[in-house]
């Protein structure tokens, strides 16, 4: 099952592709792999007017943590090296590299994603079908679709998070070393990418301690695995300060501090109650719109602590509850800073590890309840999952912040998910330029569907590009497949209350 699940994972995340670093973090973080095995600078000179925080030798460093970089570096140097033997410069070794880290690294990051999912789910004591189609629900009905298209660090973290939600409930349940091992690691690899995902890790050990110490004799039992949990993920913390004593020359700072105080004029403080409506009910920005299953998770499961069908203090309440505790803890840490928003149309990418956790346990739960709910709730569950994956399929149509700068021209009422909507039926129609849709900033690449075959034709001979296409279209073929046969064999099977 586990096989089947990262080949899902990893066939989705090979289709969605865009073939290039599609992000401007994405490729910024390449440079920093990139700096750690050759002369080059950690931060480009043409990139130093607005990227980068100068260390106390006043040496340009990133703004970021090094962790999606650590994951980057051995493509990264497989592919420098591959380039320089071949004698390849330029663009075309530029455009020859980014392929071939997004596609040996992003894709397996995908598949790693599900299955990290999948066993969280099992742990948290779903059965086995529950726990697949919660993968699913991460996969195609939350916004890892897009983030796994845009090459962010999001997909990675959503790894991390989920992988230590599941070693934290292994060795809560008497799993010994390995799974303490699992539960640091992950939990320090994921503060190596972004620190305030303390909060996530306060979650997985939290929960873990608080199963321990409800079971008898659970400390003896699960004594092993926490040390080993506490002692791993110790020396990455030790790591992520020691990396960042290196550039910037203390402690107990953040790069955000240096950020703050080198660049006042990037970081005007903002309005915590427009940050705090904007991440609720904004139509361009709500967590809720690009995440609805995550909403109906939430009352489902809570409703069902309510009406005492399930105990407040079992896992799969727990991890729901903890994750929305680190999206509350996230909304309001950036709620009060002017770029709250993730600089980026298709919500926001500082709240998505908790939000698809939560898509994740709903389509969970949803699955293993479907037998007993009446056939209203199971109509507007239908709608809604059929409404979460349309808003994800909608996501890798575009580049991710083509809304976003047609907005900068003339905003609309209907917000992101009602203009991609309509930028879609619009390019299908050929009406793009009839409906005034091509505004200032809105280039050819904008206009053009994400996916790599076709942006890659103007960069191919005319046979390559066939041959590539062709590639695309088969491996779409198999997904597809892929999935119908999950479906049919995996999820329904001999289960005739599935109606």
């Amino acid at each position: 099952m586990l096989g089947l699940i990262f080949l899902l994972g990893w066939l989705t995340g090979i289709v969605v592709e865009d073939g290039d670093l599609s992000s401007v973090d994405a490729n910024r973080r390449l440079q920093m792999a990139k700096s750690w095995h050759s002369d080059q600078p950690e931060v480009l000179e043409k990139d130093r007017d607005w990227f980068g925080v100068k260390g106390p030798d006043g040496t340009a460093r990133a703004w970021y943590g090094a962790g999606q970089a650590m994951v980057m570096f051995p493509a990264e140097a497989a592919s420098s090296w591959i380039i320089q033997k071949m004698g390849w410069q330029g663009t075309v070794a530029e455009r020859i590299q980014h392929a071939f880290v997004v596609y040996s690294t992003f894709p397996m990051i995908a598949g790693l994603g599900g299955v990290a999912v999948f066993l969280m789910l099992a742990a948290a004591g779903f059965s086995e079908r529950a726990s697949l189609f919660g993968a699913w629900g991460m996969l195609y009905g939350s916004t890892f679709l897009n983030y796994t298209q845009v090459n962010q660090e999001n997909s990675l973290m959503i790894l991390c998070f989920a992988a230590s939600l599941w070693a934290g409930l292994r060795v809560s349940q008497g799993g010994g070393w390995k799974y303490g091992i699992a539960l640091g690691a992950a939990a320090g690899l994921s503060a190596l990418i972004r620190l305030t995902t303390l909060a996530e890790t306060a979650v997985a050990f939290g929960i873990a301690l608080l199963l321990v110490w409800r079971q008898p004799d659970g400390f003896k039992k699960a004594g092993q695995g926490l040390l080993w949990a506490i002692g791993v993920f110790g020396c990455f913390l030790f790591l992520e300060r020691l990396y960042h004593h290196h550039r910037f020359g203390d402690w107990t700072s953040t790069y955000f501090k240096l950020f703050r105080e080198q660049w006042p004029m990037l970081d005007s403080t903002g309005n915590f109650w427009r940050g705090l409506q904007g991440f609720m009910f904004s139509p361009n920005e709500s967590v809720w719109l690009f995440d609805p299953l995550a909403l109906v998770g939430l009352i489902l499961i809570f409703g069902a602590v309510i009406q005492r069908k399930v105990s407040l203090w079992s896992p799969a309440v727990l991890v729901a509850g903890g994750s929305f505790g680190v999206l509350a803890v996230y909304v309001l840490f950036y709620s009060p800073i002017s770029f709250w928003e993730g600089a980026s149309a298709w919500g926001s990418r500082y709240t998505t590890t908790p939000m698809q956790i939560l898509s994740a346990v709903a389509a969970a739960w949803i699955w293993q309840g479907w037998p007993d709910l009446k056939k209203g709730v199971r109509v507007m569950l239908l709608f809604v999952i059929s409404l979460a994956v349309g808003i994800q399929l909608l996501s890798v149509l575009f580049w991710y912040n083509l809304e976003e700068i047609q907005f900068g021209t003339r905003p609309e009422a209907w917000g992101v998910i009602g203009q991609r909507g309509i930028n879609a039926v619009a390019k299908l129609t050929g009406n793009f330029h009839a409906w005034e849709l091509d505004l200032p900033g809105v280039s050819e690449r904008l206009q053009s569907w994400n996916f790599a075959p076709l942006l890659s034709q103007k960069y191919l001979l005319p046979g390559v590009s066939t041959v590539f296409t062709a590639g695309w279209w088969l491996l779409g073929g198999l997904l597809f497949g892929l999935n119908l046969w999950i479906w049919k064999r995996c999820l329904l099977g001999q289960d005739d209350k599935r109606g």
